[in-house]
């Protein structure tokens, strides 16, 4: 309740102001694109819908989180999407094809699975696979799970009565898998994957100082098979978290696909989010920050696209060390809303020409008739997209 109070009392306060429209005005777009379009009020502030240099054909631009989950991703993948939704095939997968990606060292779960041949970890096994190969610190986080959730740093101190922490809470070996055990029961997992922690290289640590900055490139496959890239962004990370998704509370940027320069920052996605040109942390300059290697991440994203031919719309997560980007995982349920938040739409007229050559057409001048379903979906929401069984 606090929260809606703040936002609705920084509306009322910024219709106020001259950049911005008149709060009567506010509110009869709000009900025209909520019921022509499906767009939630939260999109509309979060993509300055509001300013007053804001017409219907820049609202046009914008792809409604209503659509983008219940028709634009549905239409494109429509196939098989085991490989990208269970992170451990994925691994497989685009290591058999000399794609880089985190090092796997191995697995835990309520059963060992035959699938794969990653190490399957358990309370007589984990030590030793630590000791043996020196790992003090590592990423553990679901083998399903997204947006950050359930993500942790894992740090080993071997000789000690309780040599594993998280969070800097101590655990030893039996307490560990309980606390895992309870957490997949709880969150609805099968499995954990532990994997090798990427640091990344002294040169962008100003940009995120405690994590390894997250690079999202999302893919689009035309029918013809050819991979274009048709957004390019990144998270940054905080002081005190272990990974900079957005989803937990990491900085968003927007790259420019060409250059591989950082053209602009937000706080979040949410309405009470804001431009910025420093890092609030390291107070480093963050606009036209130019991204090392990144020919090399457009060319690597490309490839692992071609590998899953099941899936035409990925968004990739992309992590850069001293050697060069590494492959972290791909989405086939990607967010739009942190594409969209620096001032330009999803629907650019490349991306339209391409989304035409799979039978999706969005109007770009002309508002669609009003539907009460749209107000209702853009409102209260709509079913979270399903699952693959696998």
């Amino acid at each position: 309740m606090r929260i809606l109070k703040n936002n609705l009392y920084k509306i009322i306060n910024d219709s106020k102001k001259p950049e911005y429209k008149p709060f009567y005005l506010m509110v009869t777009e709000l009900i025209s694109y909520c019921s022509r379009l499906g767009l939630s009020p939260g999109e509309y502030f979060s993509y300055g819908l509001h300013k007053k240099n804001s017409t219907t054909k820049k609202a046009l631009e914008y792809l409604p989180n209503t659509v983008h989950f219940e028709k634009h991703l549905p239409t494109l993948n429509t196939k098989n999407r085991n490989t990208l939704f269970d992170k451990l095939l994925f691994k497989k997968k685009v290591i058999n094809e000399d794609i880089v990606t985190p090092k796997v060292i191995g697995y835990v779960g309520f059963e060992k699975r035959n699938d794969i041949e990653f190490n399957y970890l358990t309370r007589k096994s984990i030590q030793n696979i630590f000791i043996k190969n020196n790992i003090k610190k590592c990423i553990i986080k679901p083998t399903t799970g997204n947006q950050g959730r359930g993500v942790f740093l894992l740090e080993h101190t071997p000789g000690s009565n309780t040599p594993f922490s998280i969070n800097k809470k101590p655990f030893d070996t039996s307490s560990l898998f309980s606390f895992i055990e309870n957490f997949s029961k709880k969150n609805n997992f099968d499995h954990f994957m532990l994997e090798t922690l990427i640091t990344p290289p002294e040169t962008i640590k100003n940009i995120s100082p405690n994590a390894a900055p997250n690079i999202r490139i999302v893919t689009l496959r035309t029918p013809a098979n050819t991979i274009h890239v048709t957004h390019a962004s990144i998270r940054l990370g905080r002081k005190d978290s272990v990974t900079s998704n957005a989803g937990a509370g990491g900085i968003l940027g927007k790259i420019d696909i060409e250059s591989g320069e950082i053209s602009n920052c937000k706080t979040n996605t949410y309405i009470s989010g804001e431009f910025i040109k420093f890092h609030p942390d390291t107070k480093f300059d963050l606009i036209g920050f130019k991204l090392p290697f990144w020919r090399e991440i457009i060319n690597e994203c490309k490839k692992a696209a071609s590998l899953i031919e099941s899936v035409n719309s990925i968004g990739w997560d992309v992590l850069i060390t001293e050697n060069g980007p590494v492959i972290l995982e791909g989405n086939d349920t990607w967010c739009i809303l942190s594409e969209q938040i620096f001032g330009e739409g999803y629907l650019t007229p490349k991306t339209r020409e391409l989304l035409g050559q799979h039978g999706l057409a969005f109007s770009d001048h002309i508002l669609p008739k009003p539907s009460l379903s749209n107000i209702r979906k853009s409102l209260f929401g709509f079913p979270k997209p399903k699952k693959p069984k696998l």
